[in-house]
């Protein structure tokens, strides 16, 4: 969230989501290949390594009505650390969830760390910026964002020691997009393009690649 509040304005949203994507995938392949998750190493095959470049493009493509923006170019290091976080995140996730024999601890100890972060940063960021701040917001669907949360966690430390970190990283994508496109055809926004349809039925056949057994 911070590499996201510092560079996106630099970067654009389109840059900012393909260079994520692109750390999640290294993440993922760099977790899988180290043994950082529960289910223990994977080797770095072909289709694996083949899945997460596709992933990439097809999220390029997706995005790419709105790529080619100015910035600085140094600001994209700060997504890409980003994405490898989240990937080391869900496979450190996955491996307490495994010795807990159940999601919940995993997701307790991120919001409970969450929580104390967001105590400590808050009371600066409201003496610094405390006259921005009017109200809050009044939709009440907003407020969802926590729970959605807890279930993507817990979703992660159940899910991963099976699928391994790499294809649930690419299967996260591959939500994310699908989701985009349901939220474009349910509210009154532009409808999605091309490249963003094409972009998700790509990444869908990414993941389908990676998680292709070795034979």
């Amino acid at each position: 969230m911070a590499s996201q509040g510092i560079s996106v304005d630099a970067l654009g949203v389109a840059v900012f989501t393909v260079a994520v994507v692109a750390g999640s995938a290294i993440g993922g392949l760099a977790a899988d290949r180290w043994g950082w998750g529960p289910g223990g190493r994977h080797q770095v095959t072909t289709a694996r390594l083949g899945g997460a470049v596709v992933a990439v493009a097809a999220v390029a493509v997706a995005v790419s009505d709105r790529l080619g923006g100015g910035g600085a170019a140094a600001l994209v290091l700060l997504p890409l650390v980003a994405g490898v976080a989240v990937a080391t995140q869900s496979a450190l996730n996955g491996r307490v969830g495994a010795a807990a024999r159940s999601p919940w601890p995993a997701t307790l100890v991120s919001f409970a760390v969450a929580e104390l972060t967001l105590a400590a940063v808050l009371p600066v960021g409201l003496a610094l910026h405390g006259d921005a701040v009017r109200s809050l917001p009044a939709e009440p669907w907003l407020y969802a964002a926590g729970l959605i949360g807890i279930a993507v966690i817990a979703t992660a430390a159940r899910v991963v020691g099976q699928v391994g970190v790499l294809v649930f990283s690419l299967a996260s994508v591959a939500g994310q997009l699908l989701g985009a496109l349901a939220l474009d055809a349910l509210t009154s926004g532009p409808d999605p393009t091309v490249s963003v349809w094409i972009g998700t039925a790509v990444t869908f056949a990414a993941v389908a690649l990676a998680a292709r057994p070795r034979r």
